[in-house]
């Protein structure tokens, strides 16, 4: 046998591992796997939920909002969404343009529910009426399925005809390391959506600003849509939501107080595209913001409550 036979075969095109891969993919590709909108400056960019990731040489790296150190793309992945290395690694993989690569558990195209209990639903209403929602406002929520309940938590729902979409999540245990995130697989072009009077429809960031409406205005509901953020414009395209602002005589997009003036000015431009897009719907849209050092429509009602109390 030749010599020959025996010598290191090397390759002309290395095979970047799956981990490598994962770690070296764009942050838009894994804000658009996590359904973030996302904000970029320079090699630094910021997530719609606080999260802040630095371009070191073509690897992301990642820290919480208060600067805390997450890591690369799989422990971000892995901090939002619950998942361990590998099941993060495959929502990773289902991301990237990787041939030949078996990806059987890449991220589902269909939103898969978690499944609540009884005690479930308990919990998660005792957490809602401890930020004033009222229980018809509850009821309303469930019986159209935009609210539901699972361990520790609570499901805003977007639908497409019978289909669940999209759910956010809104944790409510002290130990819930990312309490807001929307679960794998949701599409934000299917909002959730709190039924009501159809002459007014209010646009708001998250489910328990809708709750909170259907609080406040407990006499005549308005309709409300949870957009999922002031960059979000996909959901305005939608037969079913461009049948609903059709009939509507006013339409207000919801505006929050946001931390810093440079988020303000950033989501107020947001907003203003979304009551642009809207405009070319119906005739009247408003801008709402709330007084000073309140946040949102939440924050408003828990407000006007401790005063009531006072």
């Amino acid at each position: 046998m030749s010599l020959d036979h025996f010598k290191k075969r090397h390759h002309t095109s290395p095979v970047r591992l799956p981990v490598e891969v994962a770690r070296s993919l764009d942050a838009e590709l894994v804000a658009q796997l996590l359904g973030h909108q996302i904000h970029r400056q320079g090699r630094h960019v910021e997530l719609a939920n606080g999260m802040r990731g630095t371009d070191k040489g073509g690897r992301m790296v990642w820290c919480h909002r208060d600067g805390t150190g997450i890591g690369d793309n799989l422990a971000l992945v892995q901090a939002v969404l619950s998942l361990s290395f590998k099941p993060a690694l495959e929502c990773l993989l289902g991301q990237a343009a990787i041939p030949a690569t078996p990806q059987p558990s890449a991220l589902p195209r269909h939103l898969h529910l978690p499944r609540g209990t009884e005690a479930d639903r308990i919990a998660g209403r005792d957490y809602l009426r401890s930020r004033h929602i009222a229980p018809s406002a509850l009821d309303m929520a469930e019986a159209c399925g935009m609210l539901r309940y699972i361990p520790g938590a609570v499901l805003f729902v977007g639908y497409d005809g019978d289909q669940p979409r999209s759910a956010t999540r809104r944790g409510y245990l002290s130990a819930d390391p990312v309490p807001k995130r929307d679960l794998a697989g949701s599409d934000k072009a299917y909002p959730p959506i709190l039924p009501g009077c159809p002459e007014t429809v209010w646009v708001v960031e998250g489910g328990v600003d809708a709750l909170a409406l259907h609080t406040r205005h407990s006499d005549s509901p308005p309709t409300v849509i949870v957009s999922g953020g002031a960059g979000c414009l996909a959901w305005i395209e939608q037969p079913h939501i461009q049948a609903l602002l059709a009939v509507a005589f006013t339409v207000i997009v919801a505006r929050d107080r946001e931390s810093t003036n440079e988020i303000q000015a950033r989501t107020d431009a947001q907003h203003q595209r979304q009551a642009e897009r809207l405009r070319v719907l119906t005739d009247d849209v408003r801008l709402w913001l709330p007084p000073p050092g309140i946040k949102d429509v939440a924050d408003y009602l828990r407000w006007e409550a401790d005063h009531a109390a006072h």
